[in-house]
């Protein structure tokens, strides 16, 4: 809220939505309506869920664009009036993408959209549709274009980015890039929305397929190979992170899900065919004792393990190995912004702040929680390099 409240602009309205939160941010919100009279209030009664309350910002707002920025984000210094000079420039533009960097890091985040598409498909601009991060901070959007497509969020607890970014890539003919960095993420919050787990990422994952289905069923697909290509990616990644959590949960939550997914896999089929994951769509309840033993082999009745990188992925695991009864000693991350957190109830530490050599004396085993391999590399010469020994660091991708 500072970090726009602090730049003068007489050209900006600032829509608040509290969603039913009891954590004394209504007051905050209201100290700020004071003193600035361009911010707008919508105080939800009761939680509704991050996609009905953003519609309810984009419905109320007067403005030509639309501009989203998450509760623990915030803007750069001093660009606002840059970022209003620039729409104004480009009027006819309808989607302008951003440079995003992590909060007191001059590291520009490489998982967005680097190149402007006047004349070409703007999902062609896009360097590899498997690592894009399709969240809806990474644009600016003209309102009288979401209104003439009718895009909206949909309901959807957990990624509903996905669907929101997704029909606005496949909808607009041109793209603009702003190219300096405006926005700052902040990654110290353990326990947001965004690594939740469990059931309500599946119900989520098959809420957005169906939204997939949706888009892909529309004529703006009709020959065009590069849009497939972009819908097949989202359909990865949401296969992916459905069946992570598949792994954690219960017989009677995967009995409520496995028709919604039958339904969904001709559609699937259909998409790609040569999709790996859309196999274990059809054989979800074997899948999951399957990935549970490998994981179990993986361990080899060790009481002695530490988790290595703090996210979705590891809380998953957590969560499993607990089930099994093998305890995990700790959490390290290299975020030393997790330090001294917790996942699961267990201290996050970074490396700097443990004894490893403890960790390698004791012969603890250290499961390395990151699937992308080339991360994983990098991480085990970093232990290496702290000297602990090969055959106790452990790649973990069940």
């Amino acid at each position: 809220m500072q970090s726009i409240c602090k730049q003068k602009s007489n050209y900006i309205e600032i829509i608040l939505v509290n969603d039913g939160s009891y954590d004394g941010s209504l007051k905050i919100v209201k100290r700020f309506k004071k003193k600035f009279k361009y911010i707008k209030l919508i105080d939800n009664k009761k939680n509704c869920g991050v996609s009905i309350s953003r519609n309810k910002g984009i419905e109320k707002a007067k403005g030509d664009y639309i501009f989203f920025i998450d509760s623990d984000d915030k803007l750069i210094g001093n660009t606002l009036n840059k970022i209003i000079f620039f729409l104004n420039k480009n009027k006819k533009i309808d989607v302008f993408s951003i440079r995003s960097r992590l909060i007191n890091s001059n590291k520009i985040d490489k998982n967005q959209i680097f190149q402007s598409s006047i004349n070409t498909n703007p999902l062609s601009v896009i360097k590899d549709f498997n690592k894009f991060r399709a969240t809806c901070w990474n644009f600016i959007v003209k309102k009288s274009f979401l209104e003439k497509e009718k895009i909206t969020f949909k309901n959807i607890r957990v990624f509903e980015d996905q669907a929101f970014v997704t029909s606005v890539l496949c909808e607009v003919k041109n793209l603009r890039l702003i190219k300096y960095p405006i926005y700052e993420r902040r990654l110290s919050e353990i326990n947001t929305l965004g690594r939740k787990t469990g059931f309500i990422i599946i119900k989520s994952c098959i809420n957005l397929i169906n939204e997939i289905e949706k888009i892909h069923n529309t004529n703006v697909l009709k020959n065009d190979q590069i849009k497939k290509k972009f819908l097949i990616s989202r359909v990865n990644f949401i296969l992916g992170q459905l069946l992570d959590n598949i792994l954690i949960c219960s017989n009677s939550e995967i009995k409520k899900i496995k028709k919604p997914l039958i339904d969904n896999y001709k559609f699937l089929k259909k998409l790609d065919n040569k999709n790996k994951f859309i196999k274990f769509t059809k054989k979800i309840d074997s899948y999951k004792i399957k990935k549970v033993n490998e994981l179990k082999e993986k361990i080899l009745n060790r009481n002695k393990v530490v988790i290595f990188c703090a996210g979705a992925y590891s809380d998953i695991i957590i969560k499993i190995c607990k089930k099994l009864s093998i305890k995990i000693h700790v959490i390290i991350d290299n975020n030393l912004n997790y330090n001294d957190q917790k996942l699961s109830n267990i201290a996050i530490k970074h490396p700097s702040m443990i004894n490893l050599t403890f960790f390698k004396e004791n012969q603890f085993l250290i499961l390395v929680c990151n699937k992308n391999i080339n991360d994983y590399k990098k991480i085990r010469l970093q232990l290496i390099n702290m000297r602990v020994k090969k055959k106790y660091i452990v790649h973990l991708n069940i």
